[in-house]
């Protein structure tokens, strides 16, 4: 049979069957879903003490395939000792298979996710609090050994990095003022970065902030981490907000012998989204990034013509 992904009913009992015969090592107490997307069923287990694991079963051979290549980037980084170097949980995620229902599983990394809105409201020594931790954990990935588990550049990443002038994307020029639009436009990304370990995927949706503290605690979904020019690992930061990327990039400085120019992030950023808006123009989230992050370099602007010292670069 062709793999499947099992209903809730069903999942229950291939994981009590697998503690049963030993295959994971607790028992679920409960089991409720996570998310049911169009390709997994991501499951919350909780056992007796009360210990979170997260379960995932695949729904297809090329998403058992994927996972099957995350784990090998994941014991990779457990033997560059990631999590201890970057004071940070990651994902030690296992493997059960089966014709039809194969499942993996590792314990949970228990926070909320960084979404926008949340970011937001933070006070200013927990943004800074937040803005070292990911600066730290960027330096210590970036600091791994580059070995043939790690996958190596895109199709996707020549394009980002490839010296496009922003005024192919009609997409941009309709959502962003056009003094901005004129500012990036006349530049080109500076290439001369050296190639690391990147996560490539520092969104806010693969961290995990602990609700009470607002200290951020984990980092996980390692699917895309490849081979990759060292700044292309902070644009994305910018779906959570620029003024995050910015304090990322300022103590990411300040620890490491390569120094991240904020405008190579930029352009890499708006050429990402811009690709996505022209394939989903009414992609809200998209939307709602590109205007806070004009909003952002606005206020930057402002700043600077009254002579106001950035605190942040």
């Amino acid at each position: 049979m062709a793999i499947q992904r099992p209903d809730l009913e069903t999942a229950k009992q291939i994981l009590i069957n697998a503690y049963k015969l030993d295959k994971i090592p607790f028992k679920p107490e409960s089991v409720e879903p996570y998310c049911q997307g169009g390709s997994a069923l991501v499951l919350k287990c909780t056992d007796i003490d009360g210990i979170e694991y997260a379960v995932r079963f695949p729904n297809t051979e090329y998403k058992l395939n994927n996972i099957l290549s995350e784990i090998k980037i994941l014991n990779f980084l457990q033997s560059e000792e990631l999590s201890k170097k970057s004071g940070l949980d990651i994902p030690e995620p296992h493997y059960v298979p089966d014709d039809t229902f194969p499942f993996f599983w590792h314990k949970a990394i228990v926070g909320e996710t960084l979404l926008p809105n949340k970011y937001n409201i933070l006070n200013e020594k927990q943004k800074n609090n937040l803005a070292r931790k990911i600066a730290k954990f960027l330096l210590s990935i970036h600091s791994c050994a580059k070995k043939p588990q790690i996958p190596n550049y895109t199709e996707y990443d020549k394009f980002l990095l490839g010296q496009i002038r922003l005024n192919s994307f009609e997409e941009l020029k309709r959502n962003i003022p056009q003094n901005i639009f004129n500012k990036y436009n006349k530049m080109k990304i500076n290439i001369d970065y050296p190639d690391t370990v990147c996560h490539f995927d520092m969104h806010g949706r693969n961290m995990a902030i602990n609700p009470q503290t607002k200290e951020l605690v984990g980092i996980f979904d390692f699917g895309d981490t490849r081979i990759q020019k060292c700044f292309m690992d902070f644009y994305k930061l910018s779906f959570v907000s620029r003024n995050l990327t910015r304090r990322v990039i300022n103590e990411y400085n300040k620890i490491s012998n390569i120094k991240i120019n904020l405008d190579d992030v930029d352009i890499a950023y708006l050429c990402d989204i811009a690709n996505k808006l022209k394939k989903y123009p009414d992609d809200g989230i998209c939307n709602t990034s590109l205007k806070n992050f004009s909003t952002d370099v606005i206020d930057q602007q402002l700043k600077n013509q009254h002579s106001v010292p950035n605190r942040y670069l």
